[in-house]
């Protein structure tokens, strides 16, 4: 698993070409879109919101560390903890 992850918290180029190639299209599928959201409201909320502003919004660490009132390391580690734990309810529930 660590493998999947570079230091600093993105997908290294391995797991980048093994998620594309198993199924290129899985963020138009709107069941997969559906399992994912529900997923991330079970996250707390700080991280929920860690996640949606670096994937979605596409802001810096540093933009989302002064929103959320967090240090650096703190937000590396809730991006790691909230990856971890979307990446097992999407194992659990994706059939």
């Amino acid at each position: 698993l660590e493998k999947m992850y570079n230091q600093h918290g993105n997908w290294t180029d391995d797991a980048r070409e093994l998620f594309a190639s198993s199924e290129k299209h899985l963020l138009d599928n709107p069941t997969f879109n559906k399992l994912l959201e529900n997923c991330l409201e079970k996250l707390p909320a700080k991280w929920k919101a860690a996640v949606l502003s670096k994937y979605i919004l596409e802001k810096n660490g540093t933009e989302i560390c002064q929103e959320l009132n967090i240090s650096s390391s703190n937000y590396w580690q809730i991006i790691r903890r909230a990856k971890l734990a979307l990446k097992v309810c999407i194992e659990k529930h994706w059939k």
